[in-house]
């Protein structure tokens, strides 16, 4: 988000998810600069090679870094492709680690994008019992200690 200042560097993480992983290691990375302006750029949820493309063409015509975070090989290897043929940095986080596990382990990875977001039956309970303990709270409304397990 460019808050008016002219960034030192600007940053495009590509996901294939939501892209927090890839945003939380470049703010990591961005403060060993302070005081340096870093302009984060989110491509979240890419699913098709001509979105990786169009990336790809952004980060060249601003000079930027590239860091993504897919899970998907084939979009893996069009980004690696395509950002050395335009010069373009890009820098893989998650493939070669991806690529270890599965040689160490013997197993093929899932290849699915958002499963550290995984919304399973035990999460919306946790977020059930948040907002009935919000809306219970100020004791205003007694009948919440009935409803309570």
């Amino acid at each position: 988000m460019t808050t008016g200042l002219h960034p030192d560097v600007i940053i495009y993480v590509v996901s294939d998810s939501a892209g927090d992983t890839g945003e939380l290691v470049v703010r990591a990375a961005v403060a060993q600069f302070h005081p340096i302006y870093a302009d984060i750029r989110r491509a979240p949820f890419v699913q098709d090679e001509s979105a990786v493309e169009r990336m790809v063409l952004q980060a060249k015509e601003h000079n930027a870094i590239i860091l993504y975070t897919l899970v998907i090989p084939k979009l893996r290897d069009v980004l690696s492709k395509f950002s050395l043929e335009h010069s373009v940095v890009a820098i893989d986080l998650l493939g070669s680690l991806i690529g270890s596990l599965e040689l160490k382990t013997n197993r093929p990875s899932r290849k699915e994008p958002g499963l550290n977001h995984v919304l399973d039956e035990d999460y919306f309970r946790k977020v059930e019992a948040v907002e009935f303990a919000v809306k219970y709270d100020d004791m205003r409304d007694t009948t919440g200690i009935i409803k309570a397990d």
